[in-house]
């Protein structure tokens, strides 16, 4: 394993980068962080990210959005900006938003209160989408904290933090889910797929899932339909097992001597009684 990266000042780190903001991400541990899917396009633009991994920093992160007149900008939360658009960049982003505005609404109605809204992301290169927070919310790291507060303290559950689903537009999962939307938006294969695929953003983002077991029916159906096997089928027919002549006798014996056992704990316990009653 590679040695863990050092740890840096926010003073030093700003020295040495000229940008306006600067990145970070607050995880449970460094692996952690960099097997976060918010990390995708920093990751291909070269940005550099600062990691977090002390329950305390997502507290203060919480409560500083500024630091030596630098923004700190959460790869976590809605409205991120790696770097300046350019006025083309903006317009051509404006009118992708437009153009998947029919598909975003249809994912909001489909997943009813499990996000607050859905729309096109800026921060994904290679997965469909992912769940982010709104800019003045909770991340998925502080409710994980808070739950744990809450559970050591013998209190309600805490509160959960509201959910943005944020899509990969040029990820050929998402662009076959809106084919089928456009062909009919009341196809059940269709909102089942939009489930599953907000469930894995979930678990990827850090969230924890409300109904475990639907999501393991969900994973056993796509499981079934990858091998070729009826959805609705039941279990099979168990094979039968041939028992030689040597092994049934086996068997009998074992009875009998079983038999034989309890017929003389049976007599001793007769016996023992017999003397109780004598004394």
């Amino acid at each position: 394993h590679p040695p863990p990266p050092p740890h840096i000042t926010l003073p030093t780190h700003f020295a040495r980068h000229s940008l306006a903001s600067v990145f970070f991400i607050v995880a449970e541990s460094i692996e952690k962080a960099k097997e976060s899917p918010f990390l995708e396009q920093a990751l291909a633009q070269d940005v550099e990210v600062l990691f977090m991994t002390d329950a305390i920093d997502e507290y203060v992160v919480g409560h500083i959005t500024e630091f030596s007149g630098k923004k700190l900008m959460s790869l976590a939360k809605e409205g991120l900006k790696l770097k300046e658009e350019t006025e083309k960049e903006k317009k051509i982003h404006g009118k992708r938003k437009e153009a998947w505005e029919p598909f975003t609404s249809w994912l909001h109605s489909t997943l009813g209160e499990k996000i607050e809204k859905a729309t096109v992301s800026k921060r994904l290169a290679t997965s469909p989408c992912v769940l982010v927070s709104p800019s003045y919310g909770l991340t998925a790291n502080m409710e994980r904290i808070m739950k744990g507060q809450a559970l050591a303290d013998g209190s309600s559950a805490g509160q959960t933090a509201k959910r943005i689903m944020e899509i990969n537009v040029r990820h050929p999962i998402v662009d076959e889910l809106r084919r089928k939307v456009k062909e009919d938006e009341n196809d059940q294969t269709a909102k089942d797929s939009a489930l599953l695929m907000y469930e894995i953003a979930a678990l990827q983002s850090g969230f924890a899932l409300e109904d475990m077991n639907s999501f393991a029916s969900r994973m056993h159906t796509v499981m079934k339909k990858g091998l070729n096997l009826d959805v609705d089928g039941g279990l099979v027919d168990e094979e039968e097992y041939t028992i030689e002549e040597e092994e049934e006798e086996d068997d009998e014996e074992d009875d009998e001597e079983e038999g034989g056992d309890e017929e003389e704990d049976e007599e001793e316990d007769e016996e023992k009684k017999d003397v109780k009653d004598e004394l």
